[in-house]
């Protein structure tokens, strides 16, 4: 039988059953995956350039016909996996299908485009918990899954991808590797499909075909996985150079040696869900991925709630280094729980005895660590928020003095709201000029970028209805870096001295644009809010 390419001639157009259309070039598929019955290609969409992975089948030429007739069955069992696939829709940690459609009789699919190493070697190097958390969102995508009535029945490293280094996506669900190895000899000669490394022994037999033996089988190879993921040894002795009789025999009479032989220390609970999930015995095994997934997630919960109470003690007897370590590590096992953020707040407070605000960042950018790293030992102004702590890995956040007073635009607003303009008078621009230059002065004498000079990071405190301070909160860690400080203060004041109701006076228009400095600015306002003072006593 003679296998050729499905596509020989590229660049060309699919037009699939959902409307879409879908661009396959030479450039995009210069190294084609390739399975013994299945390719992958790179495709974009037509109309938004967006990359997808489009899956179809070998084509066939000069076949007999039992030949033929295997190709045929092929064919059809793609087809299941396309409606196995589409039934699986929405549900995350499973490559979702986009379109589908046929060219010259030969099925295909586009889905999503899965960046990432497999997850065996997506996990070498991460900590316990990082692997833990991968594994149990892996774990809760298959057992939604199974509550459709859909098994997989060849986990293995190969079918799960880590997109972004930390999200598993399980690939070639259902019967897709039916559909490869039908051109086996080991498929055509005993009926077994599947990979014997991740394989339950029951599936060497005649297996029932029950929902729970099913879904046991897939646990079975999830428990191979795990095993290997802590230790690097498969549970029964299993080498890459063994022979497929080897491999079975192995799995058929080697017993799981227990995880603590290996000489590495595995947590005992951890290790209790892996070898109930390998358990020879139908019995003892998980019925079903929901269940471990509720093991898995209560050891999770349980290390969290260690962490979580050992943190309060510490913040109770005022050792706050301590219970900041012990509030991180609680992050681990649970990164959203509510009591993190009250924790870390309270344990940083303690450590720097002063109120702070945590803002919590999705990544520290270069220039906010080296504007901490440039002002940690420095004395800033009084008006600026200092920046007392950055933990530059997950969960991002920096620790800075807590916003004084209410933001500017906010004040204005109300200012505004109780029959006034929403504008600053004289004597507050003045004084809202004078703690801009401070801060430029402290920044350039620093050698420091000055991202988040705006309005919408200036704060006011207050005396009554007026002004009494201004505070630049937020400076150095929000909004862009300026490409030009004496246009960003520019924009300040005509904000704050202007609004739909009230136009800019001509004069400080004409003094903003013709000042070279933010020292001259003050100077030109200094002096205009000097002759409106005196205007108003004549």
């Amino acid at each position: 039988m003679s296998l050729q390419v499905p596509f020989a001639k590229l660049p060309m157009e699919l037009q699939g059953v959902g409307g879409g259309r879908y661009l396959i070039t030479r450039e995009d598929n210069r190294d084609l995956k390739q399975g013994y019955m299945a390719v992958i290609y790179r495709a974009r969409t037509a109309d938004t350039n967006t990359l997808l992975a489009l899956k179809t089948i070998w084509r066939i030429k000069e076949a007999g016909s039992l030949e033929m007739e295997n190709w045929k069955k092929a064919a059809r069992q793609f087809n299941h996996e396309i409606n196995t696939l589409e039934k699986l829709k929405n549900i995350h940690g499973i490559v979702q299908v986009r379109d589908r459609g046929q060219y010259e009789e030969l099925p295909w699919y586009v889905m999503e485009f899965i960046e990432g190493p497999d997850i065996s070697t997506g996990l070498k190097g991460k900590s316990l918990y990082v692997q833990v958390r991968i594994l149990r969102k892996l774990v809760k995508a298959l057992s939604l899954a199974h509550q459709k009535g859909i098994v997989h029945l060849d986990l293995k490293p190969a079918n799960i991808l880590l997109a972004g280094g930390e999200e598993p996506i399980i690939l070639d669900f259902g019967i897709s590797k039916v559909v490869e190895l039908a051109w086996e000899t080991i498929s055509m000669s005993t009926g077994i499909f599947g990979t014997p490394r991740y394989m339950a022994p029951e599936q060497f037999g005649n297996p029932s075909k029950t929902s729970t033996d099913l879904h046991q089988m897939d646990i079975w190879a999830i428990g191979v996985l795990f095993y290997e993921i802590l230790v690097s040894i498969h549970p029964l002795g299993i080498i890459e150079d063994d022979t497929y009789n080897q491999m079975v025999h192995k799995i058929l009479h080697n017993e799981v040696k227990d995880l603590s032989s290996f000489g590495k220390e595995v947590d005992r609970a951890l290790a209790e869900i892996c070898h109930r999930a390998l358990s020879k015995e139908k019995s003892h095994r998980y019925h079903n991925a929901a269940e471990m997934f509720q093991d898995l997630n209560q050891w999770e919960t349980a290390n969290f709630n260690k962490c979580i109470l050992l943190a309060e003690e510490y913040i109770g007897y005022q050792h706050w280094q301590e219970a900041q370590k012990s509030v991180l590590e609680a992050h681990r096992w649970s990164p959203y729980h509510p009591k993190i953020k009250e924790y870390l707040t309270r344990a940083l407070s303690g450590q720097f005895k002063m109120p702070l605000s945590i803002e919590w960042l999705e990544k520290i950018s270069p220039e906010l660590l080296s504007f901490w790293l440039k002002t940690r030992h420095a004395t800033p102004p009084k008006s600026l928020a200092k920046i007392h702590y950055i933990h530059n890995e997950p969960p991002y956040f920096i620790a800075v003095d807590a916003m004084r007073g209410m933001p500017l635009k906010e004040f204005l607003t109300q200012r505004e709201a109780k029959g006034g303009a929403a504008i600053l008078t004289g004597a507050e621009i003045v004084h809202l000029i004078a703690t801009l230059q401070e801060t430029i002065i402290y920044a350039h004498n620093n050698n420091l970028y000055l991202p988040g000079l705006q309005m919408d990071n200036i704060c006011c405190e207050l005396n009554a209805q007026h002004v009494e301070a201004f505070q630049m909160w937020g400076i150095g860690f929000r909004g862009q870096v300026p490409g030009d400080t004496l246009r960003a203060v520019r924009e300040i004041v005509k904000a704050s001295l202007c609004d739909e109701n009230v136009a800019l006076d001509p004069q400080v228009d004409e003094l903003l644009r013709q000042s070279g400095s933010v020292a001259e600015i003050r100077r030109s306002l200094e002096q205009w809010v000097a002759r409106e003072q005196q205007e108003d006593l004549i």
